[in-house]
């Protein structure tokens, strides 16, 4: 992200924090502002940004420091090699999903979906963001029923129920939600 310190409504930093605290984003943020005192770059890097502009920016200053964040962002992902989110297993390099033992049979549009929303488990994801995000579509107000399609059938073929720990949940109105669900801890009387 590239986020303006001095926003109208909201600061950069107040967004940066709700980024990073709230919904545990951790894509990486430049933030860009005419503040640029030690205290100010200190807050915002302290606040979780990965780097830190002052105004007015250069073009090409710009370009390098982003340039930059995404080649360290991505050096990051390119050693992951597995995402585990029990019992479920997913290979990213041979883009594979094990439960237990077993491989589960997905076509790739299935697999970058179901790795979707693991990486987005606990939060409520429209139908828009899916579309743009695993399908490349700008919704801009398209009903499709192409994701609910597809979310039914990674519901079946993965077992994402209550017994296997997750569940896939549609959210009227809003989309969908990958939930971990949590045991019953509490013993019988």
């Amino acid at each position: 992200y590239l986020l303006d310190g001095m926003l109208p409504e909201i600061s950069g930093l107040d967004v940066l924090e709700k980024l990073r605290s709230e919904l545990q984003d951790a894509t990486p943020v430049l933030i860009a502002t005419v503040k640029n005192e030690e205290r100010d770059i200190v807050r915002a890097l302290e606040s979780g940004a990965d780097d830190f502009l002052a105004k007015p920016v250069r073009r090409r200053e710009l370009v390098a420091r982003v340039n930059a964040i995404c080649r360290r962002s991505m050096a990051g992902r390119q050693d992951e090699a597995n995402f585990d989110a029990p019992p479920y297993s997913l290979d990213l390099r041979q883009k594979q999903v094990s439960f237990g033992n077993n491989t589960i049979s997905l076509t790739n549009r299935e697999f970058e979906l179901a790795l979707f929303f693991f990486r987005n488990a606990g939060r409520v994801v429209s139908r828009a963001h899916i579309l743009e995000s695993i399908w490349g579509i700008d919704n801009a107000g398209v009903s499709t029923r192409t994701v609910d399609t597809h979310i039914s059938r990674l519901r079946k073929k993965m077992k994402l129920n209550q017994e296997n720990g997750w569940t896939l949940s549609s959210i009227y109105q809003h989309g969908y939600r990958l939930e971990q669900v949590v045991p019953d801890t509490i013993p019988a009387a």
